[in-house]
């Protein structure tokens, strides 16, 4: 490697001699027009040896070149990835790691351009290949249930894997509905991932008949809280006394078959805890805006939900540089992306391939013959 031929400060330095392994030796070393020899040349040779390891061999013998006259590996395979053909790698058994060959391919096509400015840092070719095996990027794309984009913290089950999210913040998509279970079965109506809140509803508000929530909300050991409410609509059941008109919503569907006990809804406790009923439920609620709970019964009501904030790590930073967040080996992670390298985005001239290799073959040559 021509690094440490460097001082530390130095990356662009001065040879009067070429050295290295012939086939690792970027053409700078022994072509001065190409630039000064730098870091770049060994980005150079880190990406002949990613195009020999996935291909398993030395710049000869790949599977289709045997018998044919294009044994330099680096030009044979450009034209083949430029052509979109099909090749089985070596070592890949399956398509998903064919797919990962095909792409440190080009990674390795990258770094061996004839122009040492048209290289990427090594730092940046590793960052690459970092994201090449990283395939969880891909698995953890944004999907949308019913109305709502449904990405990290949160996570659809059977559509995305679990690392794309916490465990408290699995969804269930079905029906047409966005299901999401914390201590009941609730329906999502909105997510503001700006804010990290969301707004549930009670799925009893749109399934039952008699929609009367028989236990309290519960969010103890989550990672969920409750907005500040605007109201608390109390559910009194099997009450000996019937709250005068006008003051409490009358709920006969939930009352025993004994006609002396009556069930109703209404706001503040304190209007209706001495009418010694046997239970009740809390019911936090948001009023959206515009609404008037008079004009309103009770399951139009249950149905505007509450609103929930969560805590969770910030995924901002991630997203701001192009990734994806999960949670996964029990902590945070941002999966990284890595953009397919076209051949226009690599500016790799098919000619300065051809024509490196035949001068670094004529060298060859010349070495050998002197030896």
């Amino acid at each position: 490697m021509q690094a440490k031929l460097c001082l530390n400060k130095e990356s662009i330095v001065s040879m009067l001699e070429a050295r290295g392994t012939i086939e690792y030796i970027a053409p700078e070393v022994f072509m001065r027009n190409f630039e000064k020899v730098s870091h770049k040349s060994d980005v150079y040779s880190y990406g002949m040896m990613i195009l020999e390891m996935v291909g398993g061999r030395k710049s000869q013998d790949i599977e289709g070149a045997l018998h044919s006259s294009e044994k330099y590996f680096p030009h044979w395979i450009y034209k083949h990835v430029e052509q979109g053909k099909e090749l089985k790698w070596h070592g890949a058994n399956n398509s998903e790691e064919n797919e990962i060959a095909k792409k440190m391919i080009i990674v390795g096509l990258w770094c061996i351009q004839t122009r040492p400015s048209n290289r990427p840092s090594i730092n940046k070719v590793l960052d690459l290949l970092h994201a090449i095996v990283d395939s969880k990027f891909e698995a953890c794309e944004p999907k949308t249930c019913v109305h709502l984009i449904i990405k990290y913290p949160f996570w659809i089950s059977g559509e995305q894997e679990s690392f794309c999210g916490y465990p408290n913040f699995e969804i269930t998509c079905n029906d047409q509905k966005s299901v999401f279970n914390i201590s009941s079965e609730d329906i999502i109506k909105d997510i503001f991932y700006e804010n990290s809140s969301l707004r549930l509803a009670n799925s009893i508000a749109y399934e039952d008949s008699c929609p009367t929530p028989l236990y309290n909300f519960s969010l103890n050991r989550t990672p969920f809280s409750f907005f500040s409410s605007d109201e608390d609509l109390s559910f009194w059941y099997n009450c000996p006394e019937n709250p005068p008109a006008g003051i409490a919503y009358p709920l006969d569907c939930a009352s025993d078959d004994d006609s002396h006990y009556y069930s109703f809804a209404g706001f503040g406790e304190e209007l209706f805890k001495n009418y010694s009923c046997k239970s009740f439920v809390y019911a936090s609620l948001n009023v959206e805006t515009g609404a008037d709970l008079w004009e309103m019964n009770n399951t139009e009501i249950l149905k505007m939900g509450f609103l929930l904030n969560w805590t969770a790590h910030s995924c901002s930073n991630c997203e701001a540089s192009g990734g994806r967040c999960g949670f996964d080996n029990d902590q945070f992670v941002c999966f990284a992306k890595i953009k397919l390298i076209t051949k226009h985005a690599m500016i790799v001239n098919l000619s300065e391939i051809y024509s490196c290799f035949l001068f670094l073959l004529s060298m060859f040559l010349i070495i050998c013959m002197n030896l």
